[in-house]
């Protein structure tokens, strides 16, 4: 087996590493050597540019490299001391080309690709270049942003879009679509506790031991312990709140939704989630997730959560796997047909 410096030295060899790149990721992960770069300048970053190289430890080939790399806007530092340093209660903390899907315009303009980027205790805001705040990041589903909030906001019924997930769901069987936004308790256990959904996924404020339904409402691990307590565990469950896999076993969502079985039952879920691996998932984590599942339905899910981790590997130690390491989406549409219904919820 050769050494990450010889690994290191063998990337380096392969791509012609720019001065503006930063080395961000290094180590061995998921029986592979990953190395990622990021693009950033004295005032200027980008959210979309790296530079990946995957190294096989034994043999030492270059087995993946993915360069995206862009000539980096650089900002009018002027604008920085007259409008935007002078907005009250924001720190700046760089001129930034930004990964859309992650952040909105309150005006519903497109968005450009460059931006101020200012943040406070609550959010990530987009500044432009005259110091107006004119739009800010997509929240994300934390048990620490807002009270008792089972919505985006506590004081709107707005839910997440959650249109991602039904399109790949709908692809893989016959099924009906459940889509709730802020359902009631009831509602929710009896969708669940159906035995023919069976890829489930949720988006919702919330940890590994409590997630809120709606303004009100809150579950915890045994709500979901009575859901499926008279079928087999949820074969498919995705678990978006950003402490889901803070924790794991019993006494969690993960343990409950599997039925602490590892047998034909994998949960996924974010884990110690950041503004900087909301974004990354966002707009790229989950796009290779569902992608890879999606072309390749006979590999394990486990082996393409692992090569996406690798893939983006300022990921690793923000998302969570427990379950079945051999199970593949063929074998849930086989094992259940024709029962194969979802659920995504949109809380």
């Amino acid at each position: 087996m050769i050494t990450i410096n010889d690994a290191y030295e063998i990337a380096t060899s392969e791509v012609s590493i720019p001065a503006d790149a930063i080395l961000t990721y290094s180590n061995l992960l998921s029986g592979r050597y990953v190395f990622e770069w990021k693009h950033q300048s004295e005032y200027s970053y980008s959210e979309t540019d790296r530079i990946l190289i995957w190294i096989d430890p034994v043999t030492g080939e270059v087995f993946k490299k993915d360069v995206k790399w862009s000539t980096l806007k650089q900002p009018d530092i002027s604008l920085l001391n007259t409008h935007i340093s002078a907005i009250h209660n924001i720190t700046i903390i760089e001129y930034r080309k930004i990964a859309k899907k992650a952040y909105f315009t309150y005006s519903g303009e497109p968005l450009s690709d460059y931006y101020w980027i200012g943040e406070d205790e609550y959010t990530r805001y987009l500044i432009d270049n005259y110091g107006n705040i004119v739009g800010e990041m997509i929240p994300k589903p934390t048990n620490n942003g807002y009270s008792a909030s089972g919505y985006i906001q506590k004081d709107k019924d707005v839910c997440w879009n959650v249109s991602f997930y039904t399109n790949y769901f709908e692809e893989w069987c016959d099924g009906d679509v459940y889509e709730s936004c802020g359902p009631s308790k009831d509602s929710f256990v009896n969708t669940l506790s159906d035995e023919s959904t069976v890829f489930y996924q949720i988006t919702a404020h919330g940890s590994f031991s409590i997630s809120l339904l709606n303004h009100d409402i809150a579950i915890r691990p045994a709500d979901i312990d009575s859901a499926l307590e008279s079928r087999s565990p949820m074969p498919f469950a995705h678990l978006d709140h950003c402490d889901a896999m803070d924790r794991v076993g019993d006494g969690t969502f993960e343990y409950a939704y599997r039925k602490g079985s590892d047998t034909n039952a994998v949960v996924i879920g974010l884990a110690h989630t950041t503004d900087e691996s909301w974004v990354l998932y966002l707009n790229y984590w989950r796009d290779c997730f569902y992608n890879d599942l999606d072309d390749d339905k006979d590999t394990s899910i486990k082996t393409i959560y692992d090569d996406c981790v690798a893939s983006y590997p300022d990921m690793d130690g923000h998302l969570g796997f427990t379950g079945d390491e051999t199970l593949t989406i063929n074998k849930i549409i086989t094992m259940y047909y024709p029962l194969c219904d979802f659920t995504v919820s949109e809380i």
